[in-house]
């Protein structure tokens, strides 16, 4: 996209946390024992306490161009009637036995939720409030802010220029943890 700015072609690139600030910050031989995760869910349970987390998509528009979009890849805390929800709307046995179009139109419950990974370069993002929804049951949920005077979500809820997407980019996960795969660490 070409940028309002600088004027040069800019490649767009999603920022993207693999896994929730909870499961980042702990020693691997503790995720071992206590993460259940996948590509989209993940529990982590410590004694007979858990917490759930669903991966979603926050959208946000750019100057240049508002018909565009950048999907950030962020971890939300739910309770666990709302994780349940997800998890039912997401289950491949009911994915397989809808047609295409059917899971598609499907309703996904809205969750509420907190966001569970911090954004470099703002006041603390972990805990802000959300909402999670999806037009169907074959892409993962969109993550909608709650108006605040928070600056990540001042900045997100208006169109963002192509260099602050380039700023986001380099202060997100390193690369090599963002797109690789997300292990199920235990089962």
């Amino acid at each position: 996209m070409r940028c309002a700015v600088c004027d040069q072609d800019h490649p767009l690139d999603s920022p993207a946390f693999l896994h929730p600030d909870a499961v980042r910050s702990m020693k691997p031989s503790v995720r071992r024992k206590t993460v259940k995760q996948d590509s989209n869910t993940c529990v982590v349970t410590v004694g007979s306490e858990s917490r759930y987390f669903v991966c979603g998509l926050l959208y946000v528009a750019f100057n240049e161009d508002p018909t565009k979009t950048i999907a950030w890849s962020i971890w939300v805390e739910v309770n666990q009637q709302g994780y349940d929800a997800v998890v039912t709307a997401w289950s491949p046995s009911l994915l397989e036995a809808m047609e295409e179009e059917e899971a598609a139109a499907a309703q996904f419950p809205i969750v509420p939720g907190k966001l569970a990974n911090h954004i470099p370069g703002y006041l603390e993002t972990v805990g802000l409030p959300v909402m999670l929804e999806s037009d169907g049951c074959i892409s993962a949920p969109e993550i909608l802010l709650e108006d605040s005077d928070h600056p990540f979500v001042a900045e997100c809820l208006g169109p963002v220029s192509i260099h602050r997407l380039l700023d986001w980019i380099a202060v997100a996960p390193p690369r090599d943890e963002r797109l690789g795969e997300r292990p199920e660490f235990s089962k």
